[in-house]
């Protein structure tokens, strides 16, 4: 997750994680337009949007440089580990009086 960088909902397979609300699993990104190059070596994505009660806070994902490299258990582990890391965040900025436009 490239932290603080903003796309538009739809821009990107981030993007269109976030505007589906759903995750995204694709075996070869040059195949697919919704991607943006991040790295030339890129190969395989798998993405899931972040939800802190109900409303979209971001998107997590991984890439790799081998094509086909995630299994429908890897975006399922992605989501898991993305829906702690949301709530954590959004417990953190609760702590420190932070409601919006804070850091993360």
């Amino acid at each position: 997750m490239l932290r603080g960088h903003r796309l538009a909902l739809g821009q990107g397979l981030a993007g269109w994680a976030a505007r589906e609300g759903r995750s995204v699993r694709v075996d070869d990104v040059g195949q697919d337009p919704r991607y943006l190059m991040s790295h030339p070596l890129v190969r395989s994505h798998v993405g899931a949007p972040l939800f802190v009660r109900g409303q979209l806070v971001g998107v997590i994902f991984a890439e790799s440089g081998r094509v086909a490299a995630f299994a429908e258990e890897h975006e399922q582990v992605l989501g898991v580990l993305g829906a702690h890391a949301a709530l954590a965040s959004s417990a953190r900025r609760t702590a420190s009086g932070c409601s919006s436009g804070c850091p993360s």
